[in-house]
């Protein structure tokens, strides 16, 4: 109190509390913070919400917050594995690697608890703990999702056709927003998958796309809770130089392309396409789920 007392400028109710808090942090015998811990329901500035954030390990570099909590994973140990492995093998050293980056990762989520750190642990966790290589199960909920989100799971060149360039480039700039809810749908006249925004198709899943995959595995036709996680850039240079890096590589690999000639997707692109020099690509994310 005598350092306010001390201090001739004005202050409001929210300068206070805010004093408070600073003091209650600072404070090596936690007295004050215990008293902020009984009375935390009865606060000063009640209409202040209180702010939970969902985010991940690696955006929370640098920051702090009241209280921390993570959750158990479900994907595998290591996230991306360098070889294939049986239940109860050694991990090998790039992935032991990879590993002990992960041990770090952690350990940044848990030093960003100012107050209180919760830990909610499951086999992955343990594993990592352990050193041990986790395999993940075919979790249901995780069937219809991309463990690896990439360009390639997109048929990028859809959007730049001749009888869709102008009307679909334009509706995905002109009224398509992050999170909103997208659905897959299969066309049964060419049995391609869709990426469908309020009934109208926006984009194409490639044959790469681990959600195509399964949804033909299982016979599925509309999947939804998908959203919209972000709307890139392609440009008409990016597609010349895939096409290239393609024909480079089946020159050297053609087995890999069952000796046919990789496509050409620059001549799926429009001369309006063209002109314009890129188109708007929609990346979806989501755990999907069958609509019947």
């Amino acid at each position: 109190m005598d350092s306010i007392r001390s201090d001739y400028d004005s202050h409001t109710w929210k300068d206070l509390a805010d004093y408070i808090i600073d003091i209650a942090s600072r404070d090596d015998a936690g007295q004050v913070y215990k008293i902020y811990e009984n009375y935390r329901k009865q606060r000063i500035l009640q209409e202040t919400p209180l702010t939970v954030v969902l985010t991940t390990m690696h955006k929370v570099k640098g920051l702090e917050f009241d209280v921390v909590i993570t959750t158990p994973s479900f994907a595998g140990l290591p996230l991306r594995p360098h070889r294939e492995y049986e239940k109860g093998e050694n991990p090998n050293v790039d992935d032991l690697a990879d590993m002990n980056e992960e041990r770090r990762l952690m350990f940044v989520a848990y030093t960003r608890a100012k107050k209180r750190l919760i830990i909610y642990k499951a086999e992955r966790e343990r594993a990592l703990s352990q050193g041990s290589i986790y395999l993940a199960p075919d979790y249901p909920a995780l069937r219809y999702t991309e463990a690896k989100p990439g360009l390639d799971k997109y048929y990028l060149s859809f959007t730049a056709q001749n009888n869709l360039f102008q009307i679909i480039d334009s509706y995905i700039l002109n009224n398509i927003k992050k999170d909103d809810p997208i659905v897959i749908q299969k066309d049964n006249r060419d049995n391609k998958y869709y990426i469908v925004h309020n009934g109208r198709y926006i984009g194409r899943l490639s044959s790469k796309s681990n959600i195509l995959i399964r949804a033909k595995e299982d016979g599925k036709i509309t999947l939804k809770d998908f959203f919209v996680s972000n709307i890139f850039v392609w440009t008409y240079e990016d597609t010349l130089a895939s096409d290239e890096r393609a024909q480079e590589d089946f020159q050297k690999n053609p087995n890999k392309y069952d000796y046919r000639q990789p496509k050409r997707f620059a001549l799926d692109w429009s001369d309006e396409a063209i002109k314009q020099g890129y188109i708007n690509i929609v990346q979806i994310a989501g755990f999907g789920t069958p609509n019947s």
